[in-house]
């Protein structure tokens, strides 16, 4: 095989996204995309020179040209269009959340494992150039051994209408399960350790969503650090963030996303920063990434039981949250 031929299952604003990443993919051309509304799927085709386009992503499954699936659909049909995709033969992308609980991810994991194909979770922020140098710098022990990361993802959009992610029957949850889940794999990432236990309040506040829309959670991890999840959709535009703070028993780091990471000894006044570009070249590394890991017949680098594990985490904090009581994780 020299070629990956990839069909969408989705083809709004992140199938997109990826399908610039794909353009820079030597190795990968797009065949099929199936999109329920048809000028969407449509408009997609002709942008990307797609052969084959439909309204149900099944079409594209049953297309023997198609080797694997990037999955861009509501997060409560991951599941079916996963398995479904594992049994026709195709390797499967998709996108965060893998599923709704860790049940479904469990049976995402079987189907694949089972039909011997491929499968990787779109945790993009895995390939985010400041996020892969903060991991490079923590590794190599830059503020020492890792005390605590409080890690915010708060977002000006409480009149925004979220659409599908507005609705838990669709999204699997609220702000937690949508941009949480971003948190829950990049702080068990960065820590390289799983989570424990977890306490937690989340709540509605008066975004458009039928979900929760802030909340923060305090994570244990086996190694002994700490961290904190602020996640909001209600946040006032001077607060919007995504940042993580990280303390070190000799300094401290902040990672802010698309813009830098700074560093600073545990008796310096002054931070080390580093910029880099905003930009969408990480669907770029991604993309290849998975591309790569078929052709190479090897796991990708972001797992199924990676993305099983960040729904792990989501789901203690909504138990946590709701029982008032904190929540201890399966290893």
């Amino acid at each position: 095989m020299e070629f990956v031929n990839i069909g969408f299952a989705g083809t709004g604003g992140i199938a997109r996204s990826h399908a610039r990443g794909l353009a820079e993919v030597p190795q990968a051309r797009i065949v099929a995309a199936a999109d329920v509304n048809e000028a969407a799927a449509g408009e997609f085709a002709v942008a990307q020179d797609v052969a084959q386009v439909a309204t149900d992503y099944r079409a594209v499954l049953e297309n023997p040209a198609v080797d694997a699936v990037i999955i861009c659909l509501p997060h409560a049909l991951h599941g079916p269009a996963a398995i479904a995709a594992a049994q026709a033969g195709k390797h499967v992308l998709c996108e965060k959340p893998l599923g709704v609980s860790v049940a479904e991810c469990d049976a995402i994991i079987a189907a694949c494992a089972a039909a011997q194909v491929n499968l990787m979770v779109g945790h993009t922020h895995r390939f985010m150039l400041e996020h892969l140098r903060a991991l490079e710098l923590l590794r190599a022990g830059a503020i020492g051994d890792v005390l605590h990361i409080h890690d915010s993802v708060t977002g000006a959009t409480r009149h925004k209408d979220l659409g599908w992610r507005g609705v838990p029957a669709l999204a699997g949850g609220g702000v937690f399960m949508d941009n949480g889940v971003h948190s829950a794999d990049r702080l068990r990432w960065w820590i390289g350790s799983e989570v424990t236990a977890v306490t937690a309040n989340i709540g509605h506040y008066g975004a458009r969503t039928e979900g929760e829309d802030f909340g923060v959670a305090h994570l244990e991890f086996a190694n002994g650090v700490t961290a904190t999840m602020e996640i909001s959709l209600i946040a006032a535009p001077a607060m919007g963030r995504c940042r993580a703070e990280v303390t070190g028993a000799d300094g401290a780091m902040e990672i802010a996303t698309w813009r830098h990471v700074k560093v600073t000894g545990a008796e310096d006044q002054e931070w080390e920063t580093m910029t880099f570009p905003r930009d969408r070249s990480q669907f770029i590394r991604e993309d290849g990434e998975f591309v790569m890991s078929i052709l190479e017949q090897r796991a990708p680098s972001v797992t199924g039981e990676d993305g099983k594990r960040a729904v792990a985490i989501i789901q203690g904090i909504y138990q946590a949250s709701a029982s008032g009581e904190r929540v201890r994780l399966q290893g």
